[in-house]
């Protein structure tokens, strides 16, 4: 309360509306909703009293007062009170709470969560902003209205200047009755032009001040609704709080109704269906067991593929590095090929400028001296085309080598990265388990000791009660204490088979939820184990390929 006094003795004159002035007006608004939707003939016409009529001027001071605080003008803001009004009724949301001063009867408000104080409540920032919003629409239409009326002044002026302009005009051109007649024609246009646009400015007028009407009319109705809707969220929350209260008063009757004989039948039921559900839980982790022996056999399957295709790789590699060698010794001959053609060809160049010079003596010599030399020269283009031959299709096989060989890579990376995922697989299956039985072990026996200090006491209290009824109905006491005691024995056995079965039960459930977790991760082991076989398949094929 350091606070809230604080900010009291800060802001004392901040706010003066008595806390009697709003409760009463929050009494009015809601006896005002409730009568609107009573029936208006059964309600009788009461004549107010002196007690009356001062609580409604203490409401209208207080009404007139907050719309100050809300920044309405008294005098020219008065369509907007009922802003003010709905302001001093509306509810607060928390953690807003609304505390009387004992002291100064005055209210103010209260933050539960901040324990932040304040004379003015938080909902009149959002009655403020809906305020300046409903007039600043209000004052858009008024300047909207001033300006088509100036408009139309305007217009109406320009029409009477040119109506008394043509009007002097006829009187000095009497004469000419052609521009009479067609200054008439224009007058008469102009005319109805003016009505014309007159008309359309009564029927924007007459538009906006429709939609004025209908916004205010809005307004009213959307306050009119929000009112009712406090009224039946009041009546609502009587009427939930009456249920709970009805659902709680059944609830006790029904747990108070409850006999231990139906929970120890109900037992017994549950005992045998845990019985068939763990049957079928260690049917299942045996299936389980089978089908991680098949993946590990598997796995040692796709290990021996592995280490065939890394051989047929090495072959491979091998293969390659054979002709690049011999891609080498071709590109040497080549070579060679070349140089000797260029040499053959600058002799064949030299013998030809001799030819051309006339030299009669070596033209007579020439050819027959020359003649194994165009052999030679025509042997070697042979050879060199050939080679070059040979040479595209060395590399186009090298290529086709180097390509295969990059493709075995991938293949053998991916079969060996399946391998490790289908390994890690593997070993989780085997730790989940490991986890699930221990865990198994770890519930039952704590399963057994929460049921055995919960029912315990219930329990003997049921033993006691049939020995009672058992030495009431039977004369004789000893006959009655062994009954009593096989009973006693009976019931035991039947208790901890009870209990058993119950904590079976929970074991079951969990095994069954566990269980189809790792039927899931074995249905996923096996759909990697066939993408890997997939994957092997490939690789044994484009090995056989490449060895071919």
């Amino acid at each position: 309360m350091s606070m809230a006094e604080a900010s009291m003795a800060a802001s004392s004159d901040e706010c003066g509306i008595p806390s009697y002035s709003l409760e009463a007006l929050r009494r009015r608004s809601l006896e005002k909703s409730a009568d609107r939707f009573a029936d208006p003939r059964k309600i009788p016409l009461e004549i107010p009293t002196e007690e009356q009529r001062e609580s409604s001027r203490a409401m209208q001071e207080a009404v007139v007062a907050h719309a100050q605080l809300l920044g309405m003008d008294p005098a020219h803001d008065q369509d907007f009170f009922w802003i003010a009004e709905e302001a001093l009724v509306a509810e607060l949301e928390w953690p807003w709470v609304e505390i009387v001063d004992q002291a100064s009867k005055k209210t103010y408000f209260l933050n539960e969560e901040t324990h932040e104080s304040t004379w003015n409540s938080p909902l009149d920032a959002h009655y403020r902003a809906m305020f300046e919003r409903l007039r600043r629409e209000r004052n858009e239409q008024r300047a909207e209205q001033q300006r088509l009326r100036e408009e139309q002044e305007q217009y109406e002026q320009h029409y009477h200047h040119q109506q008394q302009n043509h009007h002097d005009q006829d009187s000095g051109n009497e004469s000419a009755s052609r521009s009479s007649i067609r200054l008439k024609r224009e007058l008469e246009r102009e005319r109805k032009h003016h009505k014309a646009k007159k008309a359309e400015w009564a029927q924007r007028e007459l538009r906006i001040t429709r939609q004025a009407k209908r916004k205010e009319s809005q307004l009213r109705k959307e306050r009119d609704e929000w009112r009712a809707k406090l009224v039946a969220l009041e009546q609502a929350q009587v009427r939930q709080l009456q249920e709970l209260e009805e659902e709680q008063q059944a609830q006790a009757a029904a747990k108070s109704a409850l006999d231990h004989s139906v929970e120890l039948e109900e037992l017994r039921a549950t005992n045998a269906q845990l019985r068939i559900d763990l049957e079928l839980a260690a049917e299942r982790l045996a299936e389980a067991e089978a089908s991680k022996d098949g993946l590990l056999e598997n796995l040692d399957k796709l290990a021996t593929i592995a280490e065939r295709h890394e051989h047929s790789v090495e072959q491979e590699r091998a293969h390659a590095a054979s002709l690049d060698v011999t891609l080498r010794k071709t590109r040497l001959e080549l070579e060679l090929a070349r140089e000797n053609l260029s040499d053959l060809r600058a002799e064949n160049a030299e013998l030809l400028e001799q030819q051309l010079r006339g030299d009669c003596t070596r033209t007579s010599h020439h050819p027959r001296a020359d003649a194994p030399q165009f052999d030679a020269l025509e042997a070697e283009r042979a050879r060199c085309v050939g080679l070059e031959s040979a040479l595209s299709a060395a590399r186009g096989t090298c290529e086709d080598l180097q390509n295969r060989l990059v493709d075995a890579e991938r293949a053998q990376s991916c079969a060996e990265r399946h391998a490790k995922i289908a390994e890690r697989q593997r070993e989780h299956v085997e730790t989940l388990l490991l986890d699930q039985r221990a865990g198994c072990q770890c519930n039952a026996t704590g399963k057994r000791l929460q049921t055995k200090a919960r029912r315990g006491p219930a329990l003997r209290q049921v033993h006691r009660r049939a020995r009672r009824a058992k030495e009431v109905s039977l004369g004789n006491k000893e006959e009655d204490k062994d009954e009593n005691e096989d009973e006693d024995e009976d019931n035991g056995a039947l208790s901890d088979s009870a209990l058993s079965a119950g904590r079976e039960k929970l074991a079951s459930r969990r095994n069954a939820k566990e269980l189809k977790r790792l039927e899931s991760l074995v249905l996923h082991l096996q759909q990697s184990e066939a993408h890997i076989k997939e994957v092997a398949a490939q690789c044994m094929i484009a090995a056989s390929r490449e060895a071919l």
